[in-house]
């Protein structure tokens, strides 16, 4: 959901991340412990394009807030226009409360998007921006989902690799896409700690634990200190 405009918007989506294995460490997790790595030349082709991520603060900011205020021309192609540059325009930081972020810096994650287009949403019955009102409603009679029942589609051969939570899961993953048709050469499977010590080298080092002071202790060593003090201004 969008709060560009003082209000939550709702804009139908595929969102993805354009992260490689090197920039993975901080965002892994955030969102589920499984990934789906497809291959950037498939998102070009099927017309994903970078989101705009903006400081509301800045003048482009105004400029766009301007656009929709100004504008009075009704449901002509411009204001279709703005929606569809609105629809792919983030904040730099926000809340991210489902994870508990009073402030996450959205910019970090190099987001990608597909957002079809509103007169393909409206020809297949669907509301194409959805207030937060709308959006609760939607979600609550979809059983707290928030998906549609199409997407875009991939084949086996767009897959560069897939992420699992664990090293156990592996081999099951292996007899899954075995199963469903995926000639095992084509996708390369990982897990978390795979891509955290092998391909970041992230997490790796272990800390010796610092001597902890209790109470007493600390009391002995500010008395020590003011001691010391005392005996240099002598």
């Amino acid at each position: 959901m969008s709060a560009f405009l003082g209000q939550k918007l709702a804009f139908p989506m595929v969102s993805m991340c354009d992260l490689p294995f090197s920039e993975m460490s901080s965002y892994q997790g955030k969102y589920g412990d499984y990934a789906i790595g497809l291959s950037r030349d498939w998102g070009v082709q099927h017309k994903f394009n970078p989101v705009w991520y903006c400081d509301p603060q800045s003048m482009a900011a105004d400029a766009l807030r301007n656009g929709f205020t100004n504008f009075t021309g009704g449901q002509s192609k411009d204001v279709l226009l703005l929606i569809n540059i609105l629809s792919h325009v983030k904040l730099v930081e926000g809340e991210l409360t489902r994870h508990n972020y009073k402030s996450y810096r959205y910019y970090d994650e190099r987001e990608v998007r597909f957002v079809p287009s509103l007169l393909y949403m409206m020809n297949l019955g669907y509301k194409p921006v959805l207030n937060e009102a709308d959006y609760d409603t939607y979600k609550a009679n979809n059983a707290g989902a928030s998906s549609l029942d199409f997407g875009v589609e991939f084949d086996w051969p767009d897959i560069k690799y897939l992420i699992v939570k664990e090293d156990k899961h592996i081999p099951v993953f292996r007899r899954l896409i075995t199963k469903l048709g995926c000639p095992l050469e084509l996708v390369h499977i990982f897990s978390s700690s795979q891509v955290k010590d092998d391909f970041i080298g992230a997490d790796h080092n272990v800390a010796i634990p610092r001597y902890s002071f209790d109470e007493e202790d600390l009391k002995e060593e500010i008395k020590k200190a003011i001691e010391l003090y005392q005996n240099i201004s002598k």
